[in-house]
């Protein structure tokens, strides 16, 4: 079971020098969300902050996941699960590096992915809809804000 999880860390050379400016800057608010939650730890108030995604459809908020560097096999009461987004992550890195050793590689875009776990979706009507996780990309991304909520 855990040989379809352990790819090799290779990047794939039409990502090498890849840069997404909205991904850049979506890091960045993430830097800044998680800076404003500092101060609130050490003020102790009870409140964090996290960054709520404003897509055409609504409204994205949850915890932003980090890619690890091995899409690692963990055991639950349910079996064996991985982190998704590394998963995917890997997953894509090891298929376009093996359709560039081919000469068969024809990237159409390039688009960069956030990861989020807990997640809610409020739609433009207010319909919100919680979700275990969700994968983000950031194409689809209008705009970005901060929000301030209770840890309790």
């Amino acid at each position: 079971m855990e040989d379809k999880f352990d790819f090799p860390n290779e990047i794939p050379k039409c990502l090498e020098s890849n840069v997404s400016l909205k991904h850049t800057t979506v890091v960045a608010m993430i830097d800044i969300a998680e800076a404003f939650s500092n101060f609130h730890k050490e003020k102790g108030d009870g409140k964090r902050s996290r960054v709520v995604f404003l897509t055409t459809h609504g409204f994205v908020s949850g915890d932003i996941m980090e890619i690890a560097e091995r899409a690692e096999p963990r055991k639950t009461d349910l079996g064996y699960t991985v982190d998704v987004g590394t998963y995917l992550y890997h997953s894509r890195n090891v298929t376009l590096v093996e359709e560039e050793k081919k000469g068969q590689l024809s990237l159409s875009d390039a688009t960069r992915f956030v990861h989020l776990k807990n997640v809610t979706f409020a739609s433009l009507t207010n319909t919100r809809t919680p979700l275990d996780e969700m994968i983000l990309f950031t194409d689809q991304i209008l705009g970005m804000m901060i929000e301030q909520i209770d840890t309790e």
